[in-house]
């Protein structure tokens, strides 16, 4: 019990430092949309060239 307790307050510690790193960080806030958006070309593209590579074989 006792390790368990030490590894959610280890848990708690970093967690709460990756918060506060996130609040800390100089770049600029990215859009959800404008991500969803870059992810669904890059995932397209990736598509694509998938299928080119099967139509090789």
């Amino acid at each position: 019990m006792k390790q368990t307790h030490s590894n959610a307050a280890a848990y708690e510690k970093w967690f709460r430092e990756q918060v506060k790193g996130s609040w800390n960080d100089p770049r600029p806030i990215v859009p959800h949309a404008q991500v969803k958006k870059e992810m669904a070309d890059k995932k397209a593209g990736l598509r694509k060239r998938l299928a080119g590579g099967k139509a090789e074989s």
